[in-house]
C-alpha cells in the first residue's frame, strides 16, 4: 500500500503536497498564444492552435483584399447585389475549412480549399489574375517570406533515381490519352503554341488557329536546328509523337525517347499511321540512358523537358546535351521560365502544382538557365524568343475546350475534385503567363 501510495498518476506526475499546493510556482508560464500558434502539446491543444490560426486568417485575409480588387462574399445571392464591373467575387461556402487551410498551408492551402470546394469565384481567372497583379506588392511581401516555413521541402532522397522520376512522369502524364484529347487539338501537343502577330506584337489566337499554331512552333524549330533530309535528330521528350512525325516527313531518321507509357504508345501508332515507322525509333526511358551511346546528332530538339525533370537533373542534362550533339549540330529548347526571385523562392519548396499536379516540376529562370547551360556544357545561345503571351493564348483555348468538356470528362471517370484541380491549374497557369510572371522561350544552342 505504501509503494501504491508513491505510484506517479497519469502523465509521470506525483500528487502535490499541501506545502507545494501553497507555494508559488517557480516555472516560468509557457507563452501560451505562441505555443498554440506552432500547433504544439495535446490533441485538444492543436485543436485549439488550428482554431487560433483560422481565427487570425479571417481576419488577416479581408486586410488583404482591401489590398486587391476582390470582392468576398459569403453566398451566390450576396454576389448577385454585389457585383461590379471588373471586379471578381471570391464565394467562400466553408468559411472554417477554408481560413483553416489559409492559416495552416498559406498560398497551398488557398489551392486546395478551390480543390475542396470550399470556395468558388464569379471569374476564377480574373480572380487570379488579379492576385497574381498585386503579388508584387509590400502588402504580401510577408507572405512570400513565409512560404519557406510553411511549405514542405522537396524530397531529396530518392530525387534522381530513374524509377522515382518515371514515377513523377506516370502521375501527370499518364493519366489518360483520352483526357487530354478532351482539350489538346489534333496535334496532342502539350505546349506553348505560336501564333501569327499583329502589328502591335501580339498573338492572333483563337480555337481554329490553334492546330496551324502548334505546327509553326514546331516547324521554327525544325528549321533553326537545319532537319531535312537525312537529319539525324535526337528528340528528349516525346509527347503524343507529332513533332517526331513532321520531322520524319522532312526525311529526317528520328530517335525520340520519353518516360510516358501512354505517350509512348501513343506516338508508335501515330508514327506507323503517318507511314513513317522506318524512320522513327519510339524508346521507353530516361534522357540519361542515352548517355551511354556513343551516336552523335546532327539536331537534338525539346519541347517542356527542362522544366519537367527539376533543377537537380539540368546538370545531366545539358552535359547529355554538350556530348551527343555531332560536330556542326544544333540544339533546339522550348523552355518555360520564371521570374528569378520567384525561382529562388519555390525552388526547394513543394509548391501546390507539383504536389497536386506536376511532380518534380519547376521552371528555371533565365539566369539559372544561363549558369546551367554554361556551367554543364560548351553550348553556346544562337537565337531565342519569349513568346510568353501566345502561351497564356494556348492555356486560355485548352480551358475553354476542357470546361466545356466537362461532362465527357465525367465520363471517363474523373470526379469533381480532379476537374477542380485541373480547372485552378489551368487558370492559374494562363494568369501567370498573361501577367508576365512567367514566359517561355525557344533556345537554339550550338558549340562555338
Amino acid at each position: 500500500m505504501g509503494a501504491d501510495r508513491n505510484r506517479r498518476r497519469p502523465g509521470n506526475q506525483r500528487p502535490r503536497t499541501q506545502r507545494e499546493m501553497k507555494k508559488p510556482s517557480r516555472e516560468k508560464p509557457r507563452p501560451a498564444g505562441l505555443f498554440f500558434l506552432c500547433g504544439g502539446g495535446k490533441p485538444q491543444l492543436a485543436e485549439i492552435s488550428r482554431t487560433i490560426r483560422a481565427t487570425i486568417a479571417a481576419r488577416i485575409v479581408p486586410w488583404l483584399a482591401r489590398r486587391v480588387p476582390v470582392l468576398i462574399i459569403k453566398s451566390e445571392l450576396t454576389a448577385r447585389s454585389v457585383a461590379r464591373p471588373g471586379v471578381p467575387i471570391l464565394m467562400v461556402h466553408r468559411p472554417t475549412a477554408f481560413y483553416n487551410r489559409l492559416a495552416t498551408a498559406g498560398l497551398d492551402g488557398f489551392c486546395e480549399s478551390y480543390q475542396a470546394g470550399d470556395w468558388d469565384a464569379d471569374n476564377l481567372l480574373l480572380l487570379l489574375t488579379k492576385l497574381l497583379e498585386c503579388s508584387g506588392g509590400a502588402a504580401w511581401a510577408g507572405g512570400r517570406s513565409l512560404r519557406r516555413y510553411l511549405g514542405k521541402p522537396l524530397p531529396d532522397s530518392s530525387e534522381d533515381i530513374i524509377e522515382h522520376v518515371r514515377q513523377n512522369v506516370s502521375y501527370h502524364y499518364d493519366i489518360s490519352n483520352d483526357f487530354f484529347a478532351c482539350f489538346l487539338d489534333e496535334t496532342m501537343t502539350y505546349s506553348a503554341a505560336l501564333f501569327e502577330e499583329d502589328a502591335d506584337g501580339q498573338p492572333v489566337a483563337g480555337a481554329e488557329l490553334l492546330l496551324d499554331a502548334q505546327s509553326r512552333k514546331i516547324d521554327r524549330l525544325l528549321d533553326l536546328t537545319a532537319v531535312g533530309e537525312g537529319t539525324r535528330l535526337l528528340g528528349i521528350g516525346t509527347g503524343w509523337g507529332y513533332l517526331a512525325v513532321l520531322a520524319a516527313q522532312r526525311g529526317a531518321h528520328v530517335r525520340t525517347a520519353t518516360l510516358s507509357a501512354e505517350q509512348a504508345k501513343y506516338a508508335q501508332h501515330r508514327v506507323t499511321g503517318a507511314g513513317v515507322g522506318d524512320r522513327v525509333a519510339v524508346e521507353l526511358r530516361d534522357f540519361r540512358e542515352l548517355g551511354g551511346d556513343t551516336e552523335t546528332y546532327d539536331a537534338v530538339i525539346s519541347m517542356g523537358m527542362v522544366e519537367a525533370i527539376g533543377d537537380r537533373r539540368w546538370p545531366a542534362c545539358f552535359s547529355l546535351l554538350d556530348q551527343v550533339l555531332a560536330d556542326g549540330g544544333r540544339v533546339g529548347l522550348q523552355v518555360m521560365t520564371m521570374r528569378h526571385d520567384r525561382f529562388l523562392s519555390a525552388r526547394r519548396r513543394q509548391t501546390w502544382i507539383n504536389k497536386h499536379v506536376l511532380p518534380g516540376f519547376l521552371m528555371p529562370s533565365v539566369p539559372a538557365l544561363d549558369t546551367a547551360a554554361s556551367r554543364h556544357s560548351a553550348l553556346k545561345v544562337l537565337d531565342s524568343k519569349a513568346f510568353g503571351l501566345h502561351f497564356a493564348a494556348t492555356l486560355r483555348i485548352w480551358r475553354e475546350r476542357f470546361e466545356a468538356q466537362a461532362r465527357q470528362i465525367e465520363l471517363l471517370g474523373f470526379d469533381d475534385a480532379f476537374q477542380r484541380t485541373w480547372r485552378f491549374f489551368l487558370a492559374s497557369s494562363e494568369a501567370s503567363f498573361q501577367t508576365g510572371l512567367c514566359d517561355v522561350y525557344q533556345y537554339i544552342l550550338a558549340r562555338d
